[in-house]
């Protein structure tokens, strides 16, 4: 029996990345929408069950039509968030195989953890082992563990922040996710968010720049970590960044060890 080669597809392991971030970023903004649409979507389940079974009120007063429309935009972005991560891990999971069977002797000698053992890692540990191997920035490494741990606030507390959230020197809970901020600057020097100038003439134009800055929200003992809409298209946004730049490490790490190979351009 011969030895077969072993092929990795990296598109496939991109496409991962890619379809993890749709996903999410397609279901929160179906449901956030939803939560808010005007008049309210019906509320229950199914009316067609053959046996009648009712858990809720058929018909809701408008206090308590709005207080379950608010509650169901928490539990989407929480769940969102929650598929995105994992995935996550899962495109994580896939990077390791590529750097753990293309690694020479010495690198798998020195990390010592094996796929099987890799899968059972939490997130944060996951992304720490891969740094071992190829290049990953500590700001992409703070970031994920800051989401992870925002994850594991939804899951275990019901979003509530507990004393396992808290730093223990600030005695906050900090989330973290890099931002891109498109500013104008005016002839003057004078530089602004592009967002308060909406509307506004500008005498003599202005330049267009954009810059990537890490924004973070903190939270004390037993408040709701909420994240707004905006803030959730932005923290996907971000997970696709940081999954792209381990990604393109990656090849490049393949690429040193002499096991890629680029398919021919179609004219």
């Amino acid at each position: 029996m011969h030895n077969q080669p072993l092929r990795i597809d990296f598109d496939k392991v991109r496409s991962i990345l890619r379809n993890g971030i749709t996903r999410a970023d397609l279901f929160m903004g179906i449901g956030l929408n939803a939560s808010t649409h005007q008049p309210a979507i019906s509320h229950n389940l199914t009316n067609n069950s053959g046996i009648h079974i009712q858990f809720t009120k058929e018909t809701l007063t408008d206090d308590e039509t709005k207080h379950v429309n608010e509650e169901f935009g928490k539990w989407i972005i929480s769940n969102g968030l929650r598929e995105l991560l994992e995935t996550f891990s899962i495109f994580l999971l896939n990077l390791y195989f590529a750097v753990y069977f293309l690694a020479d002797q010495k690198t798998k000698d020195s990390i010592k953890i094996t796929p099987k053992k890799f899968e059972k890692l939490g997130i944060s540990q996951q992304l720490i082992i891969i740094s071992e191997i190829i290049e990953v920035n500590d700001d992409d490494l703070n970031i994920i563990n800051s989401l992870n741990q925002l994850r594991n606030c939804y899951a275990h507390r019901n979003g509530r922040v507990g004393a396992k959230d808290l730093d223990e020197e600030t005695k906050k809970f900090s989330v973290s996710w890099t931002k891109i901020h498109t500013m104008i600057e005016e002839p003057d020097g004078t530089i602004s968010n592009i967002e308060d100038k909406i509307g506004v003439p500008l005498k003599g134009g202005a330049n267009v720049f954009s810059k990537v800055e890490i924004e973070t929200v903190h939270f004390d003992l037993n408040d709701e970590a909420l994240v707004t809409k905006k803030q959730a298209k932005e923290i996907c946004l971000s997970v696709f960044s940081i999954g792209e730049r381990a990604f393109n490490n990656t090849v490049k790490f393949a690429q040193k060890m002499g096991a890629v190979e680029f398919k021919p351009k179609r004219i």
